[in-house]
């Protein structure tokens, strides 16, 4: 939802650096013009914001914000919502989508050992 207004390119790889807040903001306004309630609209919006923290935590990377990610949303719907997006690109090895299962996993662990997992 938030790709296409962050699209980029880099080389051969497509880039959408912060399509997640971009997104969480379009997802928001969406729901709320068909009039969804607001618990549902910021559960939603709140999925749609955090779907990259597994990549981002397994990684490493400066952009998780595990304890951000969790007063709003749960470790155990992000890692679903997250290895769905990721096998959502279609034709992927077995090996792939091994490897995706694998970070699912060690994002919950991690999420344990913050103490955060709801």
């Amino acid at each position: 939802m938030g790709k296409c207004p962050r699209r980029g390119e880099r080389t051969a790889e497509i880039i959408a650096y912060d399509h997640d807040r971009t997104g969480e903001a379009l997802a928001r306004d969406f729901l709320s013009e068909y009039g969804e309630g607001e618990e549902f609209v910021d559960s939603v919006s709140a999925l749609v914001r955090w779907h990259m923290q597994p990549f981002f935590v397994v990684r490493g990377l400066p952009f998780s914000d595990v304890d951000s990610m969790m007063r709003q949303t749960n470790a155990d719907e992000i890692a679903l919502l997250s290895y769905c997006d990721r096998l959502g690109r279609g034709d992927l090895s077995e090996e792939t989508v091994a490897v995706e299962k694998k970070n699912a996993i060690i994002f919950l662990e991690k999420c344990q050992k913050y103490g955060l997992k709801k």
